[in-house]
């Protein structure tokens, strides 16, 4: 558990941190927002991706989709999963957050 939130921090941290760089650097607003929107979307395919994969697994192994949910390797599948939506989220709501702050037109 303490694990997914670590992960959870950091998937928030690194796009704040690198936009509020460039921010900084090229006293461009759009650089903030480009940079969490951009990380936000990565997260989402990845999040889609490991659905994708997921399934082919099962459908290689067991000739199926369907999965037993009360495995651990279940549990903890979608424990990342859940990680991985709610930081992407977040990091688009970041960057509409910085967008209306920055006075962007909503």
């Amino acid at each position: 558990m303490k694990k997914n939130w670590i992960t959870f921090g950091v998937l928030i941290l690194i796009p704040n941190v690198v936009g509020g760089l460039l921010f900084l650097l090229l006293q461009q607003e759009i650089a903030w927002e480009l940079a969490t929107f951009i990380f936000a979307l990565f997260t989402l395919i990845v999040w889609l991706a490991k659905y994708n994969r997921n399934d082919k697994k099962n459908m290689h192994t067991y000739g199926t989709t369907r999965v037993d949910k009360t495995t651990m390797e279940y549990q903890v599948f979608r424990a990342s999963q859940r990680v991985l939506f709610w930081a992407g989220a977040l990091n688009i709501a970041i960057s509409y957050i910085v967008f209306i702050l920055f006075g962007g037109q909503a």
